[in-house]
């Protein structure tokens, strides 16, 4: 599996919604070594460092809810993005695929990249669903429904704003745990949708977003027992630009200082 990493994974932990990760087992284990091979160091550093900066990485903000919402005004997202470039580069835009859409695209992310070049701030757009809302059922037929729908939602948001990152999908490993059936089903539809997006915008980079927790194995606290899955990353190889990441330290430490330095 080649995955290039360029600094998308110190980004995205900030990705999850914390009301979702209220609810997550086991020892610590070391991540692999040998879980990502990158293509090339060439080039990282400086694709990553904002100008005029130090750092060699890109901080951003995501979920952040405007006044009224959700009946937001155009003034209420614009008070919202005003103050967003304080905070970093990105701003990640995380909606279901089917929430109030537009002309076919969810509005928050219509709204995002409306406002991007104004505020100079880059959306990372992730589109997926919520596992946990599903029923054993319903999720084991979700993609197998929805599938078709899901790839038209986001070939239009590539079509239509180019993005630089488009994520398809955010902590899909909760799927895989809840239904291997579902999660079979939402590769297929990824790969497809991946080919289908490089086809409107080229440089676009795709990638989908996974609970490091529960993929590591972690998460004591959450009153569910995960396995290591690093496997399922290998049913993405080939289709995946980037990968992202989300974590909640608290779901396995009781205390900051219990957190290992590495």
């Amino acid at each position: 599996m080649r995955i290039l990493i360029a600094g998308l994974i110190a980004l995205l932990v900030f990705a999850g919604c914390a009301s979702q990760a209220e609810k997550q087992v086991q020892e610590n284990n070391a991540l692999p070594s040998n879980a990502f091979e990158t293509n090339s160091n060439e080039g990282v550093i400086d694709s990553v460092s904002p100008a005029g900066s130090s750092r060699v990485y890109q901080l951003g903000v995501a979920g952040f809810i405007p006044r009224n919402y959700p009946e937001s005004s155009a003034e209420d997202w614009a008070g919202l993005f005003e103050g967003l470039s304080g905070y970093g580069e990105w701003f990640g835009v995380y909606s279901a695929w089917n929430d109030a859409q537009e002309n076919g695209i969810p509005k928050q992310v219509r709204t995002a990249f409306g406002l991007q070049k104004q505020y100079g701030i880059i959306p990372v757009v992730a589109l997926g669903v919520e596992p946990d809302s599903l029923t054993q059922e319903e999720a084991d037929a979700y993609f197998s429904i929805n599938g078709n729908a899901f790839r038209e939602t986001v070939v239009k948001v590539a079509r239509e704003f180019k993005p630089e990152y488009l994520a398809l999908g955010v902590e899909v490993n909760r799927l895989y745990e809840n239904s291997p059936k579902g999660f079979e089903a939402f590769v297929k539809t990824y790969g497809e949708a991946y080919d289908a997006i490089k086809k409107e915008s080229p440089s676009t980079k795709i990638f989908s977003i996974f609970q490091l927790d529960y993929m590591r194995g972690n998460a004591k606290r959450s009153g569910k027992i995960h396995e290591p899955h690093w496997e399922i990353l290998k049913e993405f190889e080939g289709k995946m630009d980037v990968v992202g990441f989300t974590v909640y330290p608290f779901l396995e430490y009781d205390m900051p200082e219990q957190i290992p330095e590495d």
